[in-house]
């Protein structure tokens, strides 16, 4: 986001505003308005779930040994819940016993009765305090399915590969 554009909407409530006595404090009340209304108001549809394109899927690979109805799969290029958009090849965290725990979405499924899931694999990363992020080292050959319903406990944040070749996971979580 270009910074002229973040403050787009305060420079347009200082134009229009009526008092000129203290505009930072009129300006920083808006803002404050603003977020607590996105906050209270903007999280009563939050359970809702968008989807991208779906295509039929047949359960045939060995590592989706499905214990789902394989009827009626479909794949899904991409979901978003929660304010967070989902895709084939996002990473989401877990708070583990022995720090955070990353797995990659490898596949993301729509069936009628179970509503949405998704197949991950799990990572093997390394903390690098240089960076302020994590390497990873290899994907583990370990996959399991979540719901979206399960989704509350996890977080999705995004990988990226610098020069030497090497993906990092990104921190952006408090």
């Amino acid at each position: 986001m270009k910074y002229e554009r973040k403050h787009r909407i305060s420079k347009q409530t200082a134009h229009v505003s009526l008092s000129r006595v203290n505009i930072t404090k009129t300006l920083a009340t808006k803002h404050q308005l603003q977020m607590n209304y996105r906050f209270l108001d903007g999280f009563k549809n939050d359970t809702d779930i968008i989807c991208g394109p779906t295509t039929p899927y047949n359960c045939v690979d060995e590592k989706f040994d499905c214990v789902y109805d394989q009827r009626d799969i479909f794949s899904v290029q991409w979901i978003t819940t929660k304010g967070f958009e989902i895709e084939v090849g996002s990473v989401i965290m877990e708070n583990g016993e022995d720090g955070p725990q990353f797995s990659v979405v490898d596949k993301i499924f729509s069936n009628e009765k179970l509503g949405f899931f998704l197949f991950l694999q799990k990572l093997e990363t390394e903390y690098m305090e240089h960076y302020d992020s994590y390497e990873v080292l290899q994907y583990k050959n370990e996959f399991f399915t979540l719901c979206c319903q399960q989704l509350e406990d996890y977080i999705v944040t995004f990988m990226t590969r610098l020069n030497d070749s090497k993906f990092y996971i990104c921190k952006k979580w408090p």
